[in-house]
């Protein structure tokens, strides 16, 4: 049945790399090998990101938070953040829907309201330019005013983490034509 056939797919059809496949830990690790990273890679290019789990915040009606798993020192990285720029966020505006006869179309007169998308952007009030976190947990960091926050932002110097350094002194119009 398809039990046999999954099992067969996992022995290598030529016998003779039969023992390949065990020196190298087994069919995943064999046919994966590119996956799998030496500790001298890991070291050079590796973020570690278990310093946070999720769990329901502490802040009534929050929904769910990030928390440190560890103690962390002044200066830690908490998580790398490599984000996505949004050059303009009046794409993130919602507007509402006319429809006249068959048609639908949106009345762009006045936006009712914003995407939720941009509650998880970091930005600047003077900007129209926003940035989105993609990395894991960032989204369940909470707020907070400047002087009650426990963690800050700050540019990574280090290149392997998703940082696109010709990008940060790039106008919004060369921004918006950036690809990465």
């Amino acid at each position: 049945g398809n039990h046999a056939k999954v099992i067969r797919s996992l022995i290598p059809t030529d016998l003779s790399k039969l023992q390949k496949v065990k020196d190298a830990g087994g069919t995943f690790a064999y046919r994966n090998s590119d996956l799998i990273k030496t500790n001298r890679w890991l070291e050079k290019y590796a973020v570690c990101v278990d310093n946070l789990e999720t769990k329901p915040s502490t802040i009534p009606e929050a929904g769910r938070g990030a928390f440190a798993t560890r103690k962390l020192k002044r200066g830690d990285v908490v998580a790398p953040v490599p984000t996505l720029h949004i050059v303009d966020k009046s794409i993130l505006d919602m507007f509402d829907i006319i429809k006249e006869d068959d048609t639908l179309s949106y009345d762009y007169t006045k936006p009712r309201g914003q995407q939720l998308l941009l509650n998880y952007c970091f930005s600047h009030p003077e900007s129209s330019m926003v940035l989105f976190p993609i990395s894991p947990l960032v989204d369940q960091i909470n707020h907070a005013p400047p002087n009650q926050a426990n963690a800050r932002l700050t540019w990574s110097k280090n290149p392997h983490w998703g940082n696109f350094f010709d990008s940060h002194d790039m106008t919004l119009e060369e921004l918006s034509k950036y690809n990465h």
